[in-house]
């Protein structure tokens, strides 16, 4: 069993967001911020994010957080993206077959096949799955049995896309708004 041989009490504060679309409620996000040690914790009613960062400059917690662009932000408080981007795939593989036909490399009859089967691609799969059921026309006819040319555009979940694209910037502007002006005033 561990002993302690210190503890702690860091300066942290709690932001508390109430949103609204439409002119109707829409959820919230307590931001928890533990100064000394660099955390940020979220919980929100898109799931709960937390990171830590060792070393920010000379910023606060709250200036560094007002600059975090949305790749950033992804890739710190949800990881890769896990989710198979359907959309993306698709368009990439139809532009694939159209250059083809283009330049004349496969005939229309493959080519219509292909572009067949790219639409009735069932997408909704892990990536291990996605490569072990990829259309055999379109592997062998437009990437050349090239397990590495096959596209695979992945995404954030929707409650990520939510955190990322509406929550943390929200609670950045916030940021500007509210805290770093009462500093500078």
């Amino acid at each position: 069993m561990f002993e302690l041989y210190n503890t702690q009490e860091p300066k942290s504060s709690t932001h508390s967001l109430y949103f609204k679309k439409d002119g109707r409620r829409y959820g919230y996000a307590h931001f928890t911020l533990v100064h000394d040690l660099g955390i940020v914790h979220a919980q929100t009613d898109w799931g709960d994010y937390c990171y830590r960062w060792g070393c920010i400059g000379s910023d606060t917690l709250e200036e560094f957080l007002t600059d975090l662009d949305r790749y950033y932000i992804g890739i710190k408080f949800c990881g890769k993206p896990k989710e198979l981007d359907e959309d993306a795939i698709k368009k990439e593989i139809k532009k694939d077959i159209i250059k083809l036909r283009r330049e004349e490399t496969i005939d229309p009859d493959v080519a219509r096949e292909c572009y067949n089967d790219c639409v009735d691609m069932d997408l909704d799969c892990s990536i291990d799955t996605y490569f072990s059921t990829f259309p055999t026309s379109i592997y062998e006819h437009i990437y050349d049995d090239d397990h590495f040319a096959i596209p695979c555009h992945q995404k954030y979940t929707g409650w990520q896309e939510m955190f990322i694209d509406e929550i943390f910037p929200t609670f950045q502007r916030y940021l500007k708004t509210h805290i770093l002006k009462k500093k500078n005033d």
